[in-house]
C-alpha cells in the first residue's frame, strides 16, 4: 500500500471495524510494518537471540494481522503503543510455543523484517541499565521521530527543496554537526536571518507530522498530547 493510502487510516479504523474488512486488514498491516521494531528490541533485551527474537516477532504479527485478535485492545484507551506490548507478551507466554511447533521452521510472513538492520541497530543502543519494558516505550518514541522525519524530507523533495533540507536537517535531530547558523547561510548562499526562519519553519512542520504519526496510532485523536508527554518521559526515564 502507498504511503498515501496510510496516511487516510490509523488505529481508530482497525479499532472501529472490529478488525474485519479490507481497510482495516490493511491499516494494521502497515501500522505492524511501520514498529515492528521496538518489539524486536524488546524481545532481544529479554535475552533471546537474533533467531529467536526475529521469528518470535514476525510470528506474532503474522497471528495478529490473520486473526485480527483485539482482546488486549481497550476502546477507552486506545493506544496502539500499549496494545502491542501486552499482546506480544501475552503471545511469549500461551501462543509462541504452540505457533513454532504450527510453523515448523517456516510459515507466512505478512510484514517484512530486515535482521540485519535491526541487530545493527539494538547493537549501538545502550541497553543494559534499562528493562525490555523501557526500550520498548523509547524505541516507539523513536520510531515515531523518524518516520515524521522521513514524511517531512519526502516533502521538501517534492518541493524541490532537497539540498536546502540537507543542510537544515542537522537542526531537528540530536545528531547533527551543530554547525552554526552563519555557517549554514554561507554554504545555501542566503542570510543568516534566512536560514533562522527556515529552520524555525521545519520545526514548526516536524512538530506538526509528529503529531499526525501519534494521531494514527490513537483511537482518540484527543490524546495526542498526553501520548507526547508519555513518550517524553520514556526517553527522560531511559
Amino acid at each position: 500500500m502507498a504511503q498515501s493510502t496510510f496516511r487516510s487510516t490509523h488505529w481508530s479504523v482497525v479499532l472501529g471495524a472490529s478488525g474485519t474488512g479490507e481497510v482495516a486488514r490493511d491499516a494494521l498491516q502497515i501500522l505492524c510494518t511501520s514498529y515492528w521494531y521496538p518489539l524486536y528490541a524488546f524481545a532481544r533485551r529479554r535475552g533471546h537471540d537474533v533467531d529467536m527474537a526475529q521469528d518470535m516477532t514476525q510470528a506474532f504479527f503474522t497471528n495478529l494481522i490473520e486473526t485480527r485478535d483485539f482482546q488486549h485492545a481497550d476502546p477507552a484507551r486506545g493506544r496502539f503503543r500499549a496494545f502491542l506490548i501486552t499482546s506480544f507478551k501475552s503471545f511469549l507466554v500461551n501462543e509462541w510455543k504452540r505457533e513454532r511447533t504450527e510453523r515448523r521452521g517456516g510459515g507466512r510472513k505478512l510484514i517484512s523484517i530486515d535482521t540485519h538492520d535491526a541487530e545493527s541497530r539494538f547493537q549501538f543502543e545502550a541497553v543494559e541499565s534499562i528493562t525490555p519494558e523501557q526500550l520498548y516505550q523509547r524505541d516507539w518514541a523513536r520510531a515515531l521521530l523518524r518516520h515524521a522525519l522521513l514524511r517531512l524530507e519526502e516533502e521538501q523533495q517534492r518541493a524541490g527543496r532537497a539540498e536546502i533540507f540537507a543542510h537544515l536537517r542537522q537542526f531537528l535531530t540530536d545528531s547533527g554537526s551543530g554547525a552554526p547558523y552563519a555557517t549554514i547561510a554561507r554554504e545555501l548562499g542566503i542570510t543568516e536571518t534566512a536560514t533562522r526562519v527556515m529552520v524555525h519553519r521545519s520545526r514548526r512542520r516536524y512538530g506538526e507530522l509528529l503529531r499526525e504519526e501519534i494521531a494514527l496510532t490513537l483511537a482518540n485523536r484527543a490524546e495526542v498530547e498526553d501520548e507526547i508527554q508519555g513518550l517524553f518521559e520514556a526517553f527522560q526515564s531511559a
